[in-house]
């Protein structure tokens, strides 16, 4: 069944859309730009290896923050997800020569909650939150990149991931094979998110100040469990 609606999701596109620009290819993962050849409405097209099962999930979820997931199918252990395209510059590219002023972060970071809410809701962790997943499209921010979610274990702290994703200084230390990574995971990243935001740089060379960096700190501690344990409690320390 798995490999029939890989097939059959692989045919609908390729008859149904046209490619308007690969977005980037990596030896992991292909992103393109299509445009439907009869609404003429843009969409995005990821290739990946992952979790299939933990994009489907994400079909019929509806959140401002997040992209629309339309198709999702795998076989094999490759992923091909068909989502909503959205317009816009990522954090990483606005912020390469400047930082941003406080309550645009504010408004970000609430984004970046209200979507990883949405997420856990449904029992999946991002594992991937960075400036160059987020994209701002004109007063809303909206997170992408589902190639690294995956669903949250149930297992215990002490038992690792059999697989480690994420970005390098935004992952926390389970997510190296440590222990399981759950939702706390991107907490720690939307913590160094905010600070990389605010300074410019990684909270362990310069955390940010004030109330900012109280916030920085619990978000990113070592320990998951002296963590913020939801984001709901993250969005109303902001």
């Amino acid at each position: 069944m798995n490999n029939s609606l890989y097939e059959y999701t692989q045919s609908y596109i390729r008859d149904c859309f046209l490619e308007e620009k690969v977005l980037r290819r990596t030896p992991e993962s292909t992103i393109r730009r299509l445009r439907h050849s009869g609404s003429r409405k843009l969409y995005v097209c990821r290739e990946f290896e992952g979790d299939a099962d933990a994009v489907r999930k994400l079909i019929g979820v509806s959140c401002a923050h997040l992209p629309h997931v339309y198709e999702a199918a795998g076989k094999d252990g490759h992923v091909i997800v068909l989502e909503e395209y959205i317009p816009g510059d990522n954090l990483a590219d606005i912020c390469r020569d400047c930082t941003l002023e406080s309550e645009q972060v504010r408004r970000i970071a609430l984004d970046v909650c209200d979507a990883l809410f949405a997420l856990h809701s449904q029992g999946l962790v991002h594992r991937d939150v960075k400036p160059e997943n987020v994209i701002l499209d004109g007063d809303r921010s909206v997170l992408i990149d589902f190639n690294a979610i995956r669903e949250a274990s149930e297992k215990k702290e002490h038992d690792n991931d059999t697989r480690i994703l994420g970005t390098v200084g935004y992952a926390p230390p389970e997510q190296y094979g440590l222990s399981q990574t759950d939702r706390r995971a991107d907490i720690f990243a939307l913590g160094i998110l905010i600070n990389v935001l605010l300074t410019g740089k990684h909270p362990s060379l310069q955390l940010a100040s004030g109330s900012w960096g109280r916030i920085v700190s619990r978000c990113t501690m070592t320990s998951p469990g002296k963590r913020y344990q939801t984001v709901l409690a993250v969005r109303e320390a902001l």
